[in-house]
């Protein structure tokens, strides 16, 4: 446990060097971020990154600063190739003749200054022409020297001029509780902005101590939450983020005493039922092995959840409980029902199930029948632990209810070629369930291209804003060259250019550590007719690796098609399961392993559900 507190300690060190270093920059002169070049499809993947690390190169040499997430302004680099020829002779050679500059300017767009160089560049082939192009690039110290002085001059004026609107933006930021913005917002401005720079000094330390009052309650919270259910990792997480100099400070010791004890009893109790565990499967070898005659009467045995010793109940500490255990004498069995629910058996007899816990107390009937129709049952009397520690709050980690939460979905059905079923009914069906979560839900029906190039980035923009977003897509997608694409209903039969690149609004949907969660769900691929016609690389989605604090949920698994669905069932297959665990009481990423359950036993493992994700926190959609 003690390694534990040391990383996160370590974690948040880093973090306040981070803002320190960043002021720092900022005191020395320019800053700015990288700003990749638009539409210069004349340089492959390769040639562009060298060129990147060339402009950063530029930059290191002139003091130019490049903590891109603290300063509003960019360097762009441009290529301009207008001239090549092949001179013959033993060997052919290629020469490339263009401009490169750079300029400097607004992230919103607007160009401070630019300087641009002619360079000719030659080589045996085109390729290697335009690399050596790259690398006559001079990163010299006096490379560009006149252009970053004209750029301070621009930016300090920049700052006079909008010192007061950026002032008033900080106030508004912290009106809101939106402390991480005002901070950043506060610290990208230069030391040379003398002025503003003064302004802001002042403001630093305020909006740096209110952001910890904010995040202290919150922090105790979520602490208090996770040791209830006996998440101790998470809650040692949250403890160790608060600061001693908050207002709620004294409220986290206690805590922290009672993760010490709790941990301790929690591995002493390992022990005992790993124990009950291990007796449990011997009972089973034994009576296994006593009734080889093979017409023995098919009996339960539970393994887990342990019955609590000297009690006929079992403890159970969460709103879900999984019961494992095993048909004995299972060939002679014909179904096995868990509190009604039918559920199936492996080859060794044994069952899984995980039911929802949903008042104090619960008694659940296991019962097996035989194949000649008699029945052998057991009951579980399963209670919810009252044990908690003082003041513990019984809620989520992460309290849904107070977060402003907005959500795009997008429902695709009428493509003029290989036209699909139920995408629309799961657009309409996800959209019922978002809202009965208290999500602010835009919607976007049999949607053509020009409809999702418009929602998309609108929705974006949305999501930049609020604490937590979600994007659900229903329809034809299809993955080309590693990338994956959603296919608008009057583009099916078009280019890669007429696609929607998901791989580009996932990184538009910038990760922050004030917003607690960004899911992305794709049922796409619904249909391996439609992409074996298209110049797909495979059937199926490609992975993508979320950014911190996303879950990026996929229908089918990579390479896989996902089903439509039938027309009496209204719903495909993921969806119509997902709709019904996203709306319980349970943890986001328990959301997405009950819906892959169940879709996985309703397909025969034909079909099985995929997620990837990078979560900070103990996240429910829905409070217990």
């Amino acid at each position: 446990m003690k390694y534990l507190f040391s990383a996160i300690l370590l974690g948040m060190c880093l973090i306040l060097e981070s803002v320190s270093y960043a002021q720092n920059d900022s005191n020395d002169g320019l800053v700015l971020t990288y700003n990749p070049p638009k539409n210069l499809g004349e340089l492959n993947a390769g040639q562009l990154k060298k060129l990147e690390a060339r402009v950063m190169t530029i930059l290191t040499k002139n003091g130019i600063a490049s903590q891109g997430e603290f300063s509003p302004f960019i360097v762009t680099p441009s290529v301009n190739f207008y001239e090549s020829e092949v001179v013959e002779g033993l060997r052919k050679l290629y020469v490339m003749k263009g401009d490169f500059g750079l300029t400097v300017g607004l992230k919103s767009g607007e160009a401070f200054t630019s300087e641009t160089v002619e360079i000719i560049g030659s080589g045996t082939n085109e390729a290697q022409a335009k690399n050596n192009f790259i690398n006559k690039i001079s990163s010299k110290a006096n490379s560009f020297q006149d252009l970053f002085s004209q750029a301070t001059d621009e930016v300090t004026t920049y700052y006079a001029n909008n010192c007061d609107q950026i002032i008033s933006e900080v106030t508004n930021l912290r009106n809101t509780e939106k402390y991480e913005g005002a901070l950043i917002r506060l610290l990208s401005i230069p030391s040379y902005a003398k002025g503003c720079h003064a302004k802001a000094s002042t403001l630093i330390a305020e909006a740096y101590q209110e952001y910890q009052d904010r995040n202290c309650e919150r922090l105790i919270n979520i602490a208090q939450s996770a040791i209830a259910l006996r998440h101790y990792d998470a809650a040692v997480g949250a403890l160790i983020q608060i600061n001693p100099q908050s207002s709620c400070y004294e409220k986290s010791l206690p805590l922290k005493e009672d993760i010490t004890a709790a941990t301790q009893n929690h591995y002493d109790n390992m022990w005992q039922m790993q124990q009950d565990i291990l007796q449990s499967y011997t009972t089973i070898l034994q009576a296994k092995y006593q009734n080889q005659s093979g017409s023995a009467t098919p009996a339960i045995h539970i393994i887990t959840p342990v019955q609590a010793a000297g009690t006929n109940s079992t403890v159970v500490y969460n709103t879900r409980v999984a019961i494992h255990g095993q048909v004995i004498n299972a060939q002679n069995a014909q179904k096995l029902f868990i509190d009604g629910l039918e559920t199936t058996w492996d080859s060794e007899g044994e069952f899984n199930r995980t039911l929802l816990l949903d008042t104090e107390e619960k008694t659940v009937r296991v019962e097996v029948i035989s194949q000649s129709g008699n029945t052998s049952a057991k009951e579980l009397y399963l209670k919810r632990s009252s044990n908690s520690t003082p003041d513990v709050v019984n809620q989520p980690s992460v309290n849904a209810a107070n977060l402003t939460k907005v959500a795009l979905v997008v429902g695709n059905n009428q493509y003029e070629e290989s036209a699909l079923r139920n995408a629309v009914n799961d657009a309409l069906s996800m959209e019922s369930a978002l809202a009965s979560l208290g999500f602010q839900v835009t919607k976007a029906i049999d949607a053509d291209s020009k409809t999702m190039r418009e929602k998309i980035p609108a929705f974006v923009a949305q999501a930049n804003r609020a604490d937590v977003s979600l994007f659900y897509y229903s329809g034809h997608g299809l993955e080309i060259n590693g990338i994956n694409y959603l296919v608008p209903v009057d583009n099916a039969t078009g280019g890669i250019d007429k696609y929607i690149n998901i791989n580009e609004v996932l990184e538009k949907i910038q990760s922050s550590s004030e917003r607690d969660l960004n899911v992305v769900i794709l049922d796409a691929c619904r249909s391996s007719n439609f992409i074996s016609a298209k110049d797909a690389e495979r059937i199926g989605l490609a992975t993508i690796s979320p950014p911190t604090g996303t879950l990026i949920a996929y229908a089918t698994a990579p390479g896989e098609t996902s089903s439509d669905g039938t027309s009496a069932e209204g719903n495909g297959v993921y969806t119509g399961q997902l709709i019904k665990q996203i709306v319980l009481p349970q943890r986001i990423e328990d959301v997405f392993l009950n819906t892959r359950k169940a879709v996985m036993e309703r397909t025969n493992n034909q079909q099985r559900p995929w997620e990837e994700m990078s979560l900070n926190n103990v996240f429910y959609l829905k409070a217990n």
